[in-house]
């Protein structure tokens, strides 16, 4: 049996560089040598980048909507719109939505969910603000002690 197709919904992925692209880029290759259909739905990034709107790289498809930019914080905010279009429009093609870093475009995630009924997972792609406490492992056991 085939597993069911995942879209992967980050703000930016690479050839632009970071945590949050690195961790969606390693979740794609991970569930696409698991056999799943992998589809990255991105931001377009600045013209210097040069990276198609559409193509297919190590077994994933990734496609790039919404407005072309430099990465940017308001690049997230900037772009839901156009996520939120394209999860409607490609209900079809997955069955999930795991959205990286997921605050504005978690919320398109979100609003498609209402209309698709296509589970979302939302993994944060950073520890949050600065000046928090990091959890480590240690606090971890000792909580489910």
């Amino acid at each position: 049996m085939t597993p069911p197709p995942v879209l992967i919904l980050t703000t930016y992925y690479p050839p632009v560089l970071g945590g949050a692209e690195t961790a969606a880029a390693q979740l794609a290759a991970h569930l696409a040598a698991q056999g799943r259909r992998v589809t990255v739905l991105t931001k377009r990034v600045a013209p210097s980048t040069e990276a198609p709107d559409d193509e297919t790289r190590e077994g994933v498809r990734i496609l790039r909507v919404g407005p072309r930019g430099p990465r940017t914080a308001s690049g997230k905010w900037l772009a839901a719109p156009a996520f939120l279009g394209e999860l409607l429009r490609r209900r079809h093609e997955y069955a999930a939505v795991v959205c990286i870093d997921y605050r504005a475009i978690g919320l398109a995630a979100l609003l498609a969910r209402g209309r698709t009924d296509h589970p979302v997972i939302l993994q944060a792609a950073t520890d949050g603000d600065r000046k928090s406490t990091r959890l480590n492992s240690s606090h971890v056991s000792e909580s489910r002690m």
